[in-house]
């Protein structure tokens, strides 16, 4: 079937909660833990699986007796096209010591602006504690940026120092570190522009069972669908939803949307049966002419109703 719409517009009927995560990417500004087998401290422990003793950075007795730091930077490109609700961000560290002792560990973030430093404000994350003989997992909860007391921002994700401090009282007693990232948990909900829908195609299947009796007779037992789906084909180009929105936007918008596998309503679909609740199954593009930067796209979605 074909039609002819200006765009139609995808909804996200409930947020979906979503993290991403920030790994180091080099070393800070202070280095005292020792770097076990990497050069670079950061590359000890940036592993998305903790590797446990292959890989780590080491805290031993500093003299005079003061505490060690390991801090490594997370320079990322600019996220502040990142959209949503940033609920909180938690601190990740993977930690043990070499034997009992009176060994103290401490989760620092630091939050620094590259042009001026003056205004990052160094934050201690948590208290101090005792630590285990095993590797475990220590985790700090910030819900607002400690800096300014607000809300997080995507702008505030720009470039940030943060690591671990440790304070070991007697020689042979270490700290061991495998593991150290940032979790940023945040709510997501979207509204997108489909731009010049062309065809529609419905497909709705079901899956009839039987039993074959002993006599020749069929007995239905049961019936289910198997899927239902929608098909919807079209086009983009820079600037074809309100004059300004890009062709990457509005697949980026999109690729979200189906990336955070929430549920969505359609609107303005001329078939008003359309219009109704789907969950996005694939979601296709290609460049046909890099004029106007257009492209065709091809949708697939389930419905959910």
């Amino acid at each position: 079937m074909g039609f002819q719409v200006p765009y139609i517009e995808l909804i996200s009927t409930s947020s979906a909660i979503l993290t991403r995560i920030l790994r180091p990417t080099r070393d800070g500004s202070e280095l005292d833990w020792i770097a076990v087998p990497h050069a670079l401290d950061y590359e000890n422990v940036k592993e998305e699986i903790a590797d446990e003793d292959a890989t780590y950075v080491r805290a031993d007795k500093k003299s005079p007796l003061a505490f060690v730091r390991d801090r490594y930077i997370h320079s990322p490109a600019p996220l502040s096209a990142m959209i949503g609700y940033i609920n909180y961000i938690k601190l990740h560290a993977r930690i043990r010591e070499e034997s009992p002792g009176p060994n103290k560990y401490v989760t620092s973030l630091f939050r620094f602006n590259s042009f001026n430093s003056s205004i990052g404000v160094s934050y201690i994350a948590s208290k101090d504690t005792p630590l285990c003989l095993s590797y475990h997992t220590r985790t700090h909860t910030l819900k607002t940026n400690p800096t300014t007391g607000l809300p997080w921002a995507w702008g505030n994700f720009y470039i940030w120092e943060f690591g671990g401090r440790g304070y070991v009282l007697s020689t042979g007693h270490y700290i061991y570190m495998t593991q150290f990232y940032i979790e940023v948990n945040y709510s997501l909900t979207l509204d997108c522009r489909l731009p010049k829908p062309q065809t529609v195609e419905t497909n709705h299947d079901r899956i009839v069972n039987m039993l074959n009796l002993w006599h020749g007779v069929r007995e239905i037992y049961d019936i289910s669908r198997s899927g239902r789906t929608l098909a919807i084909t079209g086009k983009l180009w820079d600037g074809c939803t309100d004059g300004t929105t890009s062709s990457e936007d509005i697949i980026q918008c999109i690729r979200q949307m189906a990336k955070a596998k929430v549920e969505i309503a359609i609107a303005g679909m001329r078939w008003h049966e359309f219009n109704t609740r789907y969950h996005i199954k694939s979601f296709n593009w290609v460049q046909n002419s890099k004029c106007n930067n257009n492209f065709d796209w091809l949708m697939e979605l389930e419905f959910s109703e």
